[in-house]
């Protein structure tokens, strides 16, 4: 290890005051709650069903949003959080900034939350119920009978419908082949 990667750590007063880059980078990998869905990505507590989320950038631990507990947000953090939300994943309230509230220390940049949930896990768990609320009605290949497919490329209503497909192309390709 060089001794540039034991820098000390700055920006973190919460998490990991006065330590280096590289205790802080070893700190993280003992933690199995970080990236995990309902509790505190400071300090790894679960959230109860009823409690407020905040929001805050945090550029050293992903260099995203993380939603820590009341507890871990710092006081600039805390008044920051102006507007209430409710997670469009799990239902968790939130607290979220404004939008120039946090910018980040290195470049400057600030970026607003595009969609309105605590996680990774919630936005995925977002993103699929929009896909399944945009599914249309199609018709079977085989039956024709109108149906909503789990998948966008769904062209058969059931698995007896595309076995059944599958054995007509067999046939035919069987009379082509005898002609």
């Amino acid at each position: 290890m060089t001794a540039s990667y034991y820098l000390p750590v700055t920006g973190v007063p919460n998490v990991f005051p006065g330590g280096s880059i590289g205790e802080f980078d070893e700190w993280r990998a003992a933690r199995g709650f970080l990236g995990k869905a309902g509790c505190c990505q400071y300090c790894g507590v679960n959230f109860a069903p009823d409690e407020t989320v905040i929001m805050v950038r945090d550029w050293w631990l992903y260099g995203d949003w993380a939603s820590v507990c009341a507890g871990c947000a710092d006081p600039e953090e805390l008044a920051a959080s102006k507007r209430r939300d409710t997670c469009r994943g799990c239902g968790q309230p939130m607290l979220i900034p404004r939008r120039q509230s946090r910018l980040n220390p290195r470049t400057g940049e600030c970026r607003a939350i595009r969609s309105q949930v605590c996680g990774k896990r919630c936005e995925q768990r977002y993103r699929r119920q929009l896909q399944r609320e945009s599914r249309k009605e199609v018709h079977c290949t085989v039956c024709a009978l109108p149906f909503v497919p789990k998948r966008s490329d769904a062209k058969f209503c059931s698995a007896a419908c595309k076995q059944r497909a599958h054995r007509l192309a067999r046939s035919e390709r069987a009379s082509a082949s005898v002609l």
